[in-house]
């Protein structure tokens, strides 16, 4: 739905942002540290956006928090802090127009 919009919508522009734990990963075959889980976590959104949905990859913007956009939680509401922001902007030049009338 939001592959939908976006196209119905070339004007605005998406910033994707994945957050994890603080909970250090295991260095493994896959990713060396949060960031890189986080990073990927952003890319594989990205890939669906502009591979399978056609949104054009200069609206994009990637982000990869880390661990350090975490809110501290009990072990068991770490999850909170696994998650993936969407943030999407319009034009501020056709917010001002609508505002001020200019």
């Amino acid at each position: 739905k939001m592959g939908d919009a976006l196209l119905k919508n070339p004007e605005i522009q998406v910033m994707i942002a994945s957050h994890c734990d603080n909970v250090s990963i295991n260095k493994n075959n896959k990713f060396n540290d949060n960031w890189e889980l986080s990073a990927q976590r952003t890319l594989s959104i990205i890939r669906i956006l502009t591979k399978e949905q056609d949104i054009d990859q200069k609206r994009i913007t990637a982000s990869g928090k880390r661990e350090y956009s975490t809110e501290d939680l009990s072990d068991d509401e770490k999850i909170k802090n696994r998650r993936t922001e969407i943030v999407l902007s319009p034009k501020l030049d056709e917010l001002y127009e609508a505002f001020t009338g200019r």
